[in-house]
């Protein structure tokens, strides 16, 4: 699949068209976008994003939040060693996991401001 280019550290123009991501640079676009869409952010599908509010309070639904997140990504077929940390002292989440998709594997780590 190819998607046009999001990220912020980067021109998103090069010779006047869009600069445009394909493949594994896809799929982590697409992990990003995921992981940073807040439940109930998007207009168009009330239900998509995670529920990061609620789910300081019960990191397991926040794990399983994330889990369907990760997995609703089409080429994602499994998440494996998945770890997730409530940093209360910088009041952010940490997430780590392995995916297994259709273009190979991926690590993923991020943080995430709440």
């Amino acid at each position: 699949m190819t998607d046009i280019s999001i990220n912020n550290n980067s021109n998103l123009f090069e010779n006047g068209d869009f600069i445009k991501v394909s493949d594994i640079e896809e799929l982590k676009q697409s992990v990003v976008i995921a992981l940073h869409t807040f439940y109930n952010e998007w207009v168009l599908d009330s239900e998509y994003g995670i529920d990061y509010f609620n789910g300081v309070k019960d990191i397991g639904l926040l794990e399983t939040d994330i889990r369907k997140q990760l997995i609703s990504i089409k080429t994602i077929k499994s998440v494996e060693n998945f770890n997730i940390y409530f940093d209360r002292k910088e009041k952010c989440i940490k997430v780590s996991a392995g995916l297994n998709s259709d273009l190979g594997k991926l690590y993923i780590e991020d943080t995430y401001a709440i």
